[in-house]
């Protein structure tokens, strides 16, 4: 017989990317901008007309033509906070029932952990360039690839990948029964982005 599940995270997540810009484009916006400043410069290239402004006021060499979540040439992650106020649920494919709902920390110690440090020790160029973060902060739901098993579902033998990111624990992956299944969409609402120079 074969079962098929979804798993479903839930509660606050979101977009988060770690980047690089050149060296002397950091120093210049450190140095004459604020970071307020440098933040709503970034996040006005969601608008075409914005960003038209905004590059009047900036020498072309020091412009950022890109939008904020594609200056991710180290990292870019986008799912839950493995955080005790979030869930997790499975439910079996076909079935109006949950087979689990329960909060993501009580479930077990997350594995495979992948650092800030893991990524940027492959850049080979790093000494040449600044790293900037991004994040869009959301609250909602994300969804992973179907669970296709022999066997009902084991909670036991689910693990989860997580990526260290600026300090939160961000959710990339499940794994179960030696398999990995990514984030395939999401259902959620912002409620605050932000972008940084790491100086």
């Amino acid at each position: 017989m074969t079962y098929k599940y979804k798993v479903y995270t839930q509660g606050h997540g979101g977009e988060h990317t770690i980047g690089t810009i050149s060296k002397q484009v950091a120093e210049w916006w450190l140095n004459n901008k604020t970071p307020d400043e440098f933040e709503e410069y970034i996040h006005s290239y969601d608008w075409d007309d914005d960003k038209e402004i905004a590059n009047k006021s900036i020498p072309k060499q020091f412009q950022i033509n890109k939008y904020w979540h594609d200056l991710d040439d180290i990292e870019h992650v986008h799912g839950t906070e493995y955080a005790s106020s979030n869930y997790l649920s499975v439910d079996e494919v076909g079935v109006w029932c949950s087979v689990e709902d329960i909060p993501i920390e009580t479930l077990f110690d997350p594995i495979d952990f992948v650092t800030d440090e893991d990524g940027m020790m492959l850049n080979d160029n790093i000494h040449d360039e600044v790293i900037v973060y991004g994040q869009s902060f959301e609250k909602g739901g994300w969804d992973y690839e179907e669970i296709i098993t022999d066997t009902p579902f084991d909670i036991s033998k689910l693990t989860l990948s997580v990526t260290i990111w600026n300090g939160l624990q961000i959710i990339h992956a499940i794994n179960y029964e030696g398999n990995s299944y990514c984030n395939i969409g999401l259902d959620t609402t912002g409620k605050s982005m932000a972008f940084w120079i790491d100086d």
